[in-house]
């Protein structure tokens, strides 16, 4: 059994359409995954978001400008 959505009564979680997010100029979105990493012996999977990252490299200084 799990909560019931969009009811305030039970649990008031909500859920909402999913909405496309835009790209920023400048910007790639990198998809998430799923990665299976193996070392000594040990299996594990790593979880990784979709996040953007910009298209030139830059540093600190010249994103606070």
């Amino acid at each position: 059994m799990g909560w019931e959505y969009n009811n305030p009564k039970s649990s008031g979680f909500q859920k909402v359409p999913f909405v496309e997010q835009e790209t920023a100029p400048g910007m790639i979105l990198v998809e998430g995954g799923e990665y299976h990493i193996s070392g000594f012996g040990d299996k594990d999977t790593l979880q990784i978001n979709s996040f953007y990252i910009s298209k030139c490299e830059e540093t600190n200084g010249q994103y606070l400008e």
